[in-house]
């Protein structure tokens, strides 16, 4: 009897034990939101500072702009400054039609193409601005709206209507861009800016450009930019605005 007590006794009290030990494991997480397997999260609210374990303070990346991800903002909302100048009418090469195929057209009908990609994107749970601008800005709404179907097909309208045409007042217009970002839910945006190259009014010379535009991102907006065909002490103005505002300068042949 003895020999068979003492086996007994000891799984028992293995059970017990490994009945402790899976009592004590937390349940796994839920999974992340996301818009899909294959694209990361946004790191929203500093919850956590291991992305492999983000918690509940991450959020869903921003869509792509030009197939670039960019750098992100901490909340759900993102803003497009759109150069629409004269030299915006210049041919632009053949570029992804935003059913997917390839299509060609000016620089803007390249703009207004990825602009929309990018917009269809966007979930209802965005808040999202435009301004496009020459010397002077158009913004499509005065404050942040939310992605819904609705509001995205009429942003899409919008810009199609749009035709390049004027300078480039690129200072201005990120100023305003910036203004539109500060609205909304609270937090720091994603914004892109595109341009083709020189601003020509608004501010004096790149140097007054980048600093009316810098001095107008109070809350440290994350700003990206994307040069097509730009060059030169243009495409330097660009890398600039997007390294003093945490971003990432694109170049678009």
């Amino acid at each position: 009897m003895r020999s068979l007590c003492g086996p007994i006794t000891f799984a028992a009290l293995a059970a017990l034990v490994a009945g402790t030990v899976l009592a004590q494991t937390p349940p796994p997480r839920p999974s992340q939101p996301s818009r899909g397997l294959d694209q990361p999260l946004a790191k929203a609210s500093g919850n956590s500072s291991d992305p492999d374990d983000p918690g509940e303070g991450w959020l869903p990346a921003p869509p792509p702009f030009f197939g670039e991800d960019g750098n992100w903002g901490e909340r759900m909302k993102i803003v497009w400054c759109l150069d629409r100048s004269g030299s915006m009418g210049a041919h632009g090469g053949t570029f992804p039609g935003p059913d997917g195929s390839p299509t060609s057209g000016s620089r803007w009908d390249r703009a207004v193409s990825e602009t929309t990609i990018a917009l269809s994107q966007l979930t209802v749970e965005w808040q999202f601005g435009i301004v496009t601008y020459s010397c002077t800005s158009r913004k499509f709404s005065p404050v942040l709206v939310d992605a819904s179907d609705g509001v995205v097909a009429s942003a899409i309208a919008w810009l199609n209507g749009q035709r390049p045409g004027g300078g480039t007042g690129t200072g201005p217009a990120q100023v305003e861009a910036f203004g539109l970002a500060d609205g909304g839910i609270p937090g720091t945006a994603t914004c892109w800016l595109l341009s083709d190259g020189s601003p020509n009014c608004g501010a004096s010379g790149t140097s007054g450009h980048k600093a009316l535009a810098l001095s107008a991102n109070g809350q440290g907006h994350v700003l990206n930019t994307v040069g097509i065909g730009d060059s030169g002490i243009f495409a330097a103005f660009l890398q600039e605005l997007a390294s003093g505002a945490g971003g990432v300068y694109v170049h678009i042949d």
